[in-house]
C-alpha cells in the first residue's frame, strides 16, 4: 500500500486531528490518519468535472450502480461543487470535487434522482474513519463489509446543500458501499494510510 509522501491529496492530519476527527489515535502504529479527496490521483493530475473514475492510485477502486436509470459511461462521476449554473445547484456546496452516481439522462454531471450505490474496493484491508455525505435528503445507507462481517448503518438526512461528516470508525474493511435512496453525493474518505519510512 502507498504511504503518505506519495500522495497528492492526502493531507495528514496528525497535527490537527482532534479538531478534524476528534480521534487523533485512531490509526494503529505505523499508520497515519490522511483525508483523501478526489481532486487529483496520485500523480498530481487534476481530476476534472465530468470525468468518469474507477481507480485514482490510492488503493482503492470505485463502482457505481444507480437505483433505476442507467449509469452512462459505467461509472462513478465527478461533479464540482465549487461552479455554479450545474445542473444540481444543491451540490454547488464549494467542497471541491464530489463524487456521484451519475443520471443517464443527462451528458453533464449530474446525480442520480432515484439514487443508487458507490462502492470503495479496497486493495488491502483498511481502517475507515468516516465518509463526507453532501446533500443526502432521503434514507443514505453505509455499508462495511470485513472479516467481522456486514455492518449496515443509516445516515442522518440533511437539509438541501447539507454536508455531513459519518463516522465510520471500522478496522480491516476490504469494501464499503453508500447505498443512496435519492440523489447524493460523497465528498472525502478519511482512512488510515501507512506512514513512509525515512
Amino acid at each position: 500500500m502507498f504511504c503518505t509522501k506519495a500522495l497528492s491529496f492526502l493531507f495528514s492530519l496528525s497535527a490537527f486531528a482532534s479538531a478534524k476527527t476528534g480521534d487523533p489515535g485512531f490509526c494503529q502504529p505505523g499508520y497515519q490518519l490522511a483525508w483523501v479527496t478526489f481532486d487529483f490521483n496520485k500523480n498530481w493530475t487534476p481530476i476534472n468535472a465530468g470525468d468518469y473514475v474507477t481507480d485514482i492510485g490510492f488503493g482503492f477502486t470505485i463502482t457505481a450502480r444507480p437505483s433505476e436509470d442507467g449509469v452512462t459511461g459505467g461509472g462513478p462521476r465527478i461533479y464540482d461543487s465549487n461552479a455554479v449554473g450545474g445542473l444540481d445547484p444543491d451540490l454547488e456546496v464549494k467542497l471541491g470535487n464530489l463524487l456521484i452516481v451519475q443520471q443517464a439522462d443527462s451528458e453533464e454531471p449530474n446525480d442520480n434522482r432515484k439514487g443508487g450505490s458507490i462502492v470503495f474496493h479496497f486493495e488491502e484491508a483498511t481502517d475507515i474513519y468516516s465518509v463526507q455525505l453532501v446533500d443526502t435528503e432521503e434514507t443514505t445507507r453505509v455499508i462495511t463489509f470485513s472479516e467481522a462481517g456486514r455492518v449496515s448503518e443509516e445516515a442522518e438526512t440533511v437539509p438541501d446543500g447539507g454536508v455531513q461528516d459519518f463516522l465510520v470508525n471500522k478496522k480491516g474493511i476490504d469494501k464499503m458501499k453508500i447505498k443512496f435512496t435519492a440523489s447524493g453525493a460523497i465528498g472525502n474518505l478519511k482512512m488510515c494510510i501507512p506512514e513512509c519510512k525515512n
